[in-house]
């Protein structure tokens, strides 16, 4: 296969697809799904900005990558729509249009958990 097309699509806190869909994901990845219902109040405020992993449309094996995803994770076999309203806690116009989120990342402003380990990682301007 060529190398992959993605997008991201911001998670919206408010979908109840989206949050099924998140908690679907947590469990299959095994760790963090009890802190779902949590992360939807740090999206609102835009302490966390999770966003959907999704194949564009120039992704010329995007309905192949699609179908091996569905068939591996089948609870993810409908699309979800992009409708979330803000993203950093920063008004957007959700396209309504259909996806299959294939993963999520999450670009949180900070990681209080990090911390800890002592990681020389740059304070400012590290996603």
């Amino acid at each position: 296969m060529a190398k992959s097309l993605v997008t991201l699509i911001p998670w919206d806190p408010e979908s109840t697809d989206h949050i099924a869909r998140m908690l679907d994901q947590r469990v299959e990845c095994g760790w963090d799904s009890d802190k779902v219902d949590k992360w939807r109040g740090l999206q609102r405020s835009g302490f966390k900005c999770m966003y959907w992993i999704a194949f564009t449309s120039e992704d010329p094996d995007r309905d192949a990558k699609i179908a091996k995803h569905v068939s591996e994770y089948p609870k993810e076999k409908q699309p979800i729509l992009d409708t979330a309203q803000s993203i950093r806690a920063v008004s957007r116009t959700p396209r309504e249009t259909p996806f299959h989120p294939v993963g999520h990342i999450s670009l949180d402003v900070d990681n209080p958990h990090v911390k800890r380990l002592n990681l020389p990682i740059p304070a400012e301007d590290v996603y």
